[in-house]
């Protein structure tokens, strides 16, 4: 599964790259997070509840941030495993200046491998899709935050 998500933020490039470059709080975008625990400077552990008709659980994302450029791009990894499914994920941030603020593209590559491959790849698919739409979301209500000192302009997907 891969996805493109772009968003635009009234913050400059730095200040988004700083948000997103912090573990702690990067950890906390991902919908239904439970807790966030940190490993090294890269490393970390985001606890995700996880659920659908068909299972119920809760996963333990192990992320690592490979690769970044000041203030430009960041990139995570990330191997997970719920309900009988294996799950890696790799997800990457290009943030450029626009105007005032600054143009974010998040691209998301995820594979799903176990028990939800019987329900067929239309409802990974699917669930992947939405995910990724409510942590790019959550990023950009926290940019958009009064005391982060900007608004957000728009969201498209």
């Amino acid at each position: 599964m891969q996805f493109t998500r772009e968003l635009g933020t009234m913050q400059s490039p730095e200040s988004v790259y700083e948000y997103l470059s912090d573990a702690a709080r990067f950890g906390r975008l991902f919908p239904h997070c439970e807790r966030v625990e940190l490993h090294q400077p890269t490393g970390f552990t985001v606890s995700i509840a996880v659920g659908t008709s068909q299972f119920q659980g809760s996963l333990d994302l192990h992320m690592e941030c490979p690769e970044a450029i000041i203030p430009r791009f960041i990139r995570y990894t990330g191997r997970g495993e719920a309900a009988a499914n294996q799950i890696t994920m790799d997800i990457a941030f290009d943030i450029a200046a626009n105007g005032d603020g600054s143009h974010v593209i998040c691209y998301c590559r995820a594979d799903v491998n176990g028990f939800i491959s019987f329900f067929g790849s239309d409802v990974a698919d699917s669930l992947g899709r939405k995910k990724l739409d409510e942590l790019v979301e959550n990023l950009r209500m926290e940019l958009a935050r009064p005391e982060r000192g900007g608004a957000s302009s728009h969201t498209s997907v």
